[in-house]
């Protein structure tokens, strides 16, 4: 039986817009959160080809669509529910889809901006596809925008888990380098990998030592490795789009003419952001590893395993000459395949960069960060305000998931009441917190009033 709580808000006017807020415990971050995505939402490029869009409507709500598509789109906020998949598909097996991408915006546990890069390697999917994530299946990268370049600073794999990249034993930021905000350039730089999972799987064991002892620490101390980045230009994909790009090259060697090297391209979309991936080695490597008749060297060969999704009709050839040697794609994933989701989500598990008491984001605060639209008489607003989808609001006489918030018009100058009927299903068990309400303004950003509400 659910029982009734009433509460009163008094708040002095003058003649603003007041929007109300629900808050859980995540109430301490959400002004942060706001800023972030007040950030997000400024003319700021670099964050335009690292997070997804979403199509929107006039008020700018978020509505179904491809944004490669739609007249109107913007940048997924923190806490804002992924409404689509992009996936691969492979055209040489009935289409299979194998991996599904989705990049948007997290909320750092150092107060920080970071985007999450899921990858779920569930296959075959569809509109009903609902999230999880397993490490010996799936991965994600998690990318940090704080420092002077884009760079990954965490990811987790199924060959070893999850683990950390650094410049140093110091340095968090400018780990596996991707690009710096405006234009071209390159870098050489060191970088340190430490493997966070205690019980990483074979292959991730170091293979050169006596004992098979596992490695959690690998470093390359000389600037040697090197990353390349193009200024957005305009690339067509496995899918028939044609997107603007930031293509960045990871080397693990700056000598290019070095047989035993490797390169990793990156694409990133304005519409998709992480979209492409592929893996490069040379020709001589790859023969040496493989023999002179593998289809795995020869990219353009109907029976190589990547045919169906980035081989002989793919329209980013798949062999390529740098450092004097021919070099040879021997992966590749192209996520450009749009697919719908009946049940918008955030692609976000509790474990997801949270190993060995290794903290990178704010889980709680952005699962229930959740965007209600905020109205003032300026017209819409573009700051979403807290509520949280676990709180339920009668309303019409149905009780129903609180998603939305009501308008509130400009009120006239003096003491306005705003008035709250809550329930809760039990009013004796404790007397911890249930909610606060809060009453808000953002044009200017100030409180007016608040009001505690217990358990009992």
């Amino acid at each position: 039986m659910l029982q009734k709580i009433s509460s009163t808000v008094n708040v002095i006017s003058s003649s603003l817009a007041i929007g109300f807020l629900f808050s859980g415990n995540a109430y301490g971050n959400q002004q942060l959160i706001n800023t972030l995505n007040a950030e997000i939402d400024a003319d700021n490029p670099a964050l335009d080809y690292l997070i997804q869009d979403v199509c929107v409507d006039a008020l700018d709500n978020p509505i179904p669509g491809d944004p490669t598509v739609c007249p109107k789109h913007r940048n997924i906020w923190i806490g804002e529910k992924v409404p689509y998949l992009l996936t691969d598909k492979d055209t040489a097996n009935e289409n299979a889809t194998y991996q599904a991408l989705s990049s948007y915006p997290v909320l750092g546990t150092d107060g920080a901006l970071k985007i999450m890069v899921s990858k779920n390697m569930e296959g075959n999917f569809n509109s009903s596809f609902r999230y999880s994530f397993f490490k010996s299946r799936d991965a994600y990268d998690l990318i940090d925008t704080s420092g002077p370049y884009i760079s990954i600073i965490r990811t987790s794999d199924p060959g070893c888990y999850d683990q950390k990249f650094a410049l140093n034993s110091s340095q968090r930021t400018n780990g596996w380098i991707l690009f710096a905000p405006g234009g071209s350039g390159k870098l050489l730089h060191q970088i340190m990998i430490t493997r966070l999972d205690l019980n990483p799987p074979p292959s991730c064991i170091a293979a050169n030592t006596v004992n098979k002892v596992y490695q959690p620490v690998s470093q390359v101390k000389k600037n040697s490795v090197q990353d390349i980045w193009n200024a957005p230009t305009a690339v067509s994909f496995e899918s028939g789009k044609r997107l603007q790009s930031i293509v960045t090259y990871h080397v693990a060697n700056d000598d290019f003419t070095r047989r035993n090297n490797a390169i990793e391209r990156f694409f990133f979309t304005r519409e998709y952001g992480f979209t492409r991936w592929e893996a490069w080695i040379p020709l001589s490597r790859c023969i040496s590893e493989n023999g002179a008749n593998s289809p795995v060297c020869k990219p353009d060969s109907p029976q190589n395993f990547l045919k169906g999704r980035c081989g002989v009709s793919s329209p980013i050839p798949g062999i390529e000459v740098w450092g004097n040697q021919q070099w040879v794609r021997v992966d590749c994933r192209d996520s450009t395949n749009y697919v719908a989701l009946s049940k918008p989500m955030i692609p976000l598990t509790f474990r997801m960069a949270r190993t060995n008491n290794l903290l990178d984001v704010d889980y709680h605060s952005v699962i229930a960060a959740q965007p209600l639209r905020w109205w003032s008489s300026k017209g819409a607003g573009k700051y979403p305000v807290v509520g949280n989808a676990n709180w339920e609001i009668l309303a019409n006489g149905k009780y129903s998931t609180l998603t939305y918030q009501p308008d509130v018009q400009p009120l006239p100058s003096g003491t306005q009441n705003g008035v709250f009927t809550l329930k809760t299903n039990n009013n004796n068990a404790n007397n911890k917190l249930l909610v606060d309400i809060d009453v808000f303004s953002n044009y200017p950003s100030m409180f007016f009033g608040t009001n505690t509400i217990l358990g009992q």
